[in-house]
C-alpha cells in the first residue's frame, strides 16, 4: 500500500513516530526511495518506543538504555526520565529498532 502526503512536514512526522497500530495491526510507513523495486523493501525491522519500568532509580538513565540496547535490539533513541535534574517519569522510554522476523524478549535483568 502506498501513502502520499502533500505536507511534507506532516509526512516526516508521521513516519518519525510509527510504527502505528490500525485494526489491531502493525503499519509501518518508510520512505519511497524511487530506485527501489516493491522487493528490495525490508518489512523485518521496525522501530519501537518502548517502556522500560522497573528500573532502580540510580539506574533511571541514558546509559541504562544503551546497555537495554544490547538485550533487544539497535538503540536508536534514549528519552532520559529526568528534566532539570528532577524525575518526571516512572519509567525509562527507549526506541529500539527490533527484528520482527524473531520472538520478542518479554524480560531480562540488570546487573545492580
Amino acid at each position: 500500500m502506498l501513502f502520499s502526503f502533500k505536507d511534507k512536514n506532516k509526512e516526516f512526522q508521521i513516519i518519525q513516530n510509527g510504527p502505528w497500530n490500525v485494526g489491531e495491526n502493525i503499519v509501518k510507513l518508510k520512505l519511497w526511495m524511487k530506485q527501489e523495486s516493491v522487493f528490495e523493501v525490508d518489512h523485518g525491522f521496525i522501530e519501537f518506543w518502548i517502556q522500560v519500568r522497573g528500573i532502580p532509580l540510580d539506574h533511571m538513565n541514558k546509559d541504562t538504555g544503551i546497555v537495554i540496547r544490547g538485550m533487544l535490539g539497535v538503540l536508536a533513541e534514549v528519552e532520559g526520565p529526568k528534566v532539570d535534574g528532577v524525575l518526571r517519569r516512572s519509567f525509562l522510554r527507549i526506541k529500539v529498532g527490533i527484528n520482527i522476523t524473531k520472538a520478542f524478549p518479554i524480560g531480562f535483568s540488570l546487573e545492580r
